[in-house]
């Protein structure tokens, strides 16, 4: 590898820019009008919410993508990052109904159906045989849960229904769960603790704000509070962007590339290279593959695009695998987490090879050497 950092950099993004254009004749035809609505609604709700997010803007464009899609999140966060306050406003911001989970050792599932029949109820559910849950979960310090009472979450998440003394409670269009989750200093933050995160489509790291930011967050005046947050949407019109985002599609270049992306995280995999070897103890399944996919083709049109290129799968891929990566010892021991991990994944791994244009063949794989990077970077 080259060990002048800027200069390689400067030479990706110089391979970047002169790939082949796509071939649009390939894509479906889409009318623009409702990806350009989409796009005004997603900058109205970004400039709304910077009021209140402070240097999170990479923060709220992946909860955009995730509520979007239809998906569920987890939440990376120290305690006093503002998590809480952004969820609200968010819900607030789209015209959704929000409830906050706190989570204990103790919480049982009959506790945490009690409460969502109340959150039920204070949101206008019924008390007949079936009510509508809030749209909005924020499952607060969900590492405290009691195995049990995450079976009843988790059958939330897939079924959209959970039942309760006769009384049947079913998720609304649109419906997403963001889990918050804390680490001791002392605890490893690389390490996926449970299997079941893989479920989460996004994990989103809340990032300290840079001194600037902090200087306005502690300024702020007192009507920077989720209160006073202004209404851009309802979930009649979220629904209605949703539906018109599964249009948007990934050519078949987009999706080689994810492809590789994430087989090389399998060191079991022919196509690993060697630095996976080195850093990583298990890697993501298929699924991984699937939601960047999904969560590539979601941020496009978000931008107000109809097909995911390169740099909206670079923009997602960190969200999707940090949390389904776990770093070996060796890794851990030099301070190697899996966002470095996939830096290095995003440096190593080519953008384009010959035969990305076309659908693969069954059995069929393409052929690139991951040891070296003087076939795709200029020198």
């Amino acid at each position: 590898m080259h060990t002048d950092g800027s200069h390689s950099v400067a030479k990706i993004r110089a391979k970047i820019l002169v790939l082949p254009a796509i071939n649009s004749e390939k894509l479906p035809e889409m009318s623009s009008t409702p990806l350009i609505d989409m796009n005004d609604a997603a900058d109205a709700v970004r400039q709304e919410l910077a009021r209140f997010a402070v240097g999170q803007e990479e923060v709220i464009d992946h909860l955009l993508v995730a509520i979007l899609a239809g998906q569920h999140c987890l939440l990376e966060a120290t305690p006093g990052s503002g998590k809480n306050r952004l969820a609200a406003s968010l819900a607030k911001v789209l015209g959704l109904s929000f409830f906050r989970v706190h989570c204990s050792t103790d919480l049982r599932p009959a506790e945490l159906i009690s409460q969502l029949a109340l959150a039920s109820n204070d949101h206008g559910g019924t008390a007949g045989a079936s009510s509508s849950l809030p749209h909005m979960l924020l499952v607060d310090d969900i590492s405290r849960l009691v195995p049990e009472t995450h079976v009843v979450l988790q059958q939330i998440m897939q079924d959209g229904v959970v039942c309760f003394e006769g009384q049947q409670f079913v998720t609304p269009a649109p419906f997403i769960v963001l889990a918050a989750k804390y680490r001791p200093d002392e605890e490893r933050a690389d390490v996926a603790d449970e299997p079941r995160d893989d479920r989460y489509m996004l994990k989103i790291a809340f990032r300290n704000p840079s001194y600037r930011d902090e200087f306005q967050v502690i300024d702020a005046p007192p009507t920077c509070q989720p209160h006073h947050v202004a209404q851009v949407l309802d979930p009649g019109q979220l629904v209605q962007f949703q539906q018109t985002a599964r249009g948007v599609v990934a050519p078949a270049h987009v999706i080689h590339y994810v492809m590789r992306l994430v087989r090389s995280t399998r060191v079991h995999e022919a196509e690993t290279p060697d630095f996976s070897f080195e850093w990583i103890g298990t890697g993501a399944g298929p699924r991984a593959s699937h939601h960047l996919v999904i969560a590539a083709k979601m941020r496009a049109a978000l931008n107000g695009r109809d097909f995911a290129g390169i740099e909206d799968v670079q923009a997602m891929i960190h969200g999707t695998l940090r949390h389904r990566l776990v770093t070996n010892k060796n890794a851990r021991a030099n301070g190697i987490t899996p966002d470095r991990v996939i830096s290095r994944l995003i440096y190593e791994i080519p953008v384009r090879i010959e035969g990305d244009d076309e659908p693969a063949v069954a059995g069929d794989a393409p052929k690139f050497d991951v040891t070296s990077d003087d076939q795709w970077m200029e020198k």
